[in-house]
């Protein structure tokens, strides 16, 4: 596997896309994998956990990112086999956690836990109600501004007309969130969906559509044509990758403005995953899929800045036209930052944070644009931006809040200027990152 390309990031601004279409630069690429690891208490697992869980940490040391389900009782045997330096904090064992972590060879931030809202079965049918299942979700950094959004899933089990309908709303659930929290990111959803294509009862096409994702199966081993829904499963055995074997465990995923995503293949694998005698290690065969990515040449995000509160925005998904440039900057604030708010030279608005506080506003004249802004964090309950000074490039400034000791100042590029922000925020601004785009597109 090839390791992330860094330095591409110092170059200046590339060929300028057009304000239809983004012109992407290659940049990297890293493998994907998704393993139920049946890691439920010996006796109760499908699987051999006891034996089977330290194999399978050391395999799992081959990849880049790792969502695993069903890791319960074996969770430190299976840390102790990994050597992926980053990792989503322990939930539980069966009954009181998710099953649900990640593992990872790039940073993890802003690791998010949301249980279901709905489950069906406590004595039967999947027994989902015995543990708190959902979904996770966290951002990945894959190398400096360049990010996505990596979700975890295992949903409600078995093909009753209550686990369906559990299920159904699962999906839904995890739909809506990802529109809300991950609007203008690239996204990869992999995990057990407990869910097939070919199940009138399950909603797999309404959920890849709403979330608009792509599933890595249906395009590569399907050439993009879902199976249909007639309550028929496609297994095929003796080609575990092909176009007739559907699993529920899936890797979807989307590409973003600022960040393209590609598959080079799927592997439903059988081989390697497997004991000496050549039997599996879970129950499961997990899904393997390498992905190559680009970074449009038009857009860079910084480092982001400040703490996991809040909810998340992108302000590339509502102004993605690259000549768009910003003409009046309001922070509102006072021992805090509550607000900040941009108005477009087309017109349009953006808004993060709450109504407490002061404005401050500066109107900037033709052919000034901002180009840096400097942070301050601080803990008000959870850690939050403290202080904000946008500065243009005439040297105008506005600012509010109180600085701390904790401060970073982020410019755009070379030629660059400041178009919008990402990060989170609810009733005051709680993580900001710069998004910059080229002066003359």
């Amino acid at each position: 596997m090839s390791r992330l390309l860094l330095g591409l990031l110092c170059l200046l601004w590339l060929s300028p896309a057009s304000a239809q279409n983004a012109v992407f630069a290659p940049q990297g690429s890293f493998t994907a994998i998704t393993y139920n690891v049946a890691g439920l208490p010996q006796g109760l697992s499908s699987g051999n956990p006891a034996v089977n869980t330290a194999p399978i940490g050391v395999r799992l040391n081959n990849y880049d990112l790792v969502n695993v389900q069903e890791d319960f009782n074996y969770d430190n045997v299976l840390r102790a086999n990994l050597t992926l330096r980053y990792s989503s904090p322990f939930s539980g064992t069966a009954g009181t956690g998710d099953g649900l972590n990640t593992f990872s060879r790039f940073p993890l931030n802003d690791f998010i836990r949301v249980k279901w809202n709905k489950s069906f079965g406590l004595l039967c049918c999947g027994n989902d109600q015995l543990t708190p299942k959902g979904f996770s979700h966290v951002r990945v950094s894959l190398s400096r501004g360049i990010y996505l959004d990596l979700y975890n899933l295992h949903a409600d089990a078995d093909v009753d007309a209550g686990s369906e309908a559990a299920r159904a709303d699962n999906l839904r659930q995890l739909a809506a969130y990802i529109l809300a929290e991950s609007a203008g990111n690239a996204v990869i959803v992999m995990g057990d969906t407990n869910a097939r294509y070919t199940r009138v009862a399950d909603t797999m096409q309404t959920f890849v559509a709403t979330a608009g994702l792509t599933d890595v199966w249906v395009q590569l081993a399907r050439a993009g044509v879902a199976p249909v829904q007639n309550d028929v499963s496609l297994i095929d055995a003796t080609n575990p990758s092909g176009s007739g074997n559907e699993v529920v465990d899936k890797v979807l995923y989307r590409s973003s403005r600022a960040v393209q995503l590609t598959p080079v293949s799927y592997t439903v694998d059988n081989k390697i995953f497997v004991d000496a005698s050549g039997n599996p290690l879970s129950d499961h065969d997990p899904v393997i899929v390498p992905f190559n990515y680009a970074l449009a040449s038009d857009v860079r995000y910084s480092d982001i800045f400040g703490g996991s509160g809040g909810d998340a925005y992108n302000d590339l998904a509502v102004v993605p036209n690259p000549t768009t440039s910003i003409r009046q900057i309001t922070v509102r604030g006072a021992a805090r930052i509550d607000r900040v708010s941009f108005v477009y030279d087309n017109g349009a608005t953006v808004s993060h944070g709450g109504a407490g506080g002061s404005d401050k506003t500066i109107t900037l004249s033709a052919g000034e644009y901002p180009v840096s802004a400097n942070l301050c964090t601080g803990v008000h309950n959870t850690l939050r931006i403290f202080y904000l000074a946008i500065t243009t490039s005439l040297g105008h400034s506005v600012a509010n809040g109180v600085t701390t000791n904790t401060c970073a100042t982020f410019t755009a590029p070379a030629g660059g200027k400041i178009t919008g922000f990402l990060g989170r925020s609810g009733d005051e601004l709680d993580q900001m990152g710069l998004i910059t785009r080229p002066i003359n597109p």
